[in-house]
């Protein structure tokens, strides 16, 4: 997500006043993207993923279109790559714009960005709200294990990633 139009343009106008080219821009945007994916994927091969697999992974992960040469999508890694999955569809899904701006000194850029903190507390309440709906409806025991799962799965949906790595469709109506 490269960001809103208008953050877009009020990034171009604030770079033209410094004597930045749209140019630099877009230069910038690529070396982030390319950036994230080159250390996700070097990450998911640091857990045992092959190349191949890491590659494929990093790529999808970062583009958020979630695609898997596995059937069992990235399930067939979980455990710590769903949390580095999660990590990385979430820094996928938020605007680069920000991201440069926070890269050019203004790293409070992106907290102070409204859209981010609501889609930071949408993500927190619908993850909290699984859990004790789990807990409670369920009888499910919280565990690190469920957390994972459910911070995964919902960062999933919410970027449009379509990563799956457990049927949340058991989770019951209310997931």
């Amino acid at each position: 997500d490269i960001g809103t139009k208008g953050e877009v343009i009020a990034l171009i106008r604030e770079l033209s006043r410094t004597g930045t080219s749209v140019i630099l821009i877009s230069s910038e945007l690529t070396e982030l993207y390319l950036g994230i994916t080159i250390v996700c994927a070097l990450i998911y091969a640091a857990l045992g993923m092959t190349g191949f697999d890491a590659v494929i992974h990093a790529l999808t992960t970062c583009s958020t279109g979630g695609f898997s040469n596995y059937d069992a999508s990235l399930g067939k890694y979980s455990g710590p790559a769903e949390i580095v999955a999660s990590l990385f569809m979430f820094l996928s899904s938020i605007p680069f714009i920000l991201m440069i701006q926070g890269l050019h000194g203004s790293p409070g850029a992106l907290w102070r960005d409204s859209q981010i903190r609501t889609y930071v507390a949408i993500i927190a309440m619908i993850c909290a709200l699984i859990m004790v709906y789990q807990a409670v409806w369920l009888g499910l025991y919280p565990s690190l294990v469920m957390l994972r799962e459910v911070v995964f799965n919902v960062i999933s949906v919410m970027t449009g990633t379509g990563y799956a790595t457990s049927d949340f469709w058991q989770w019951g109506a209310f997931a």
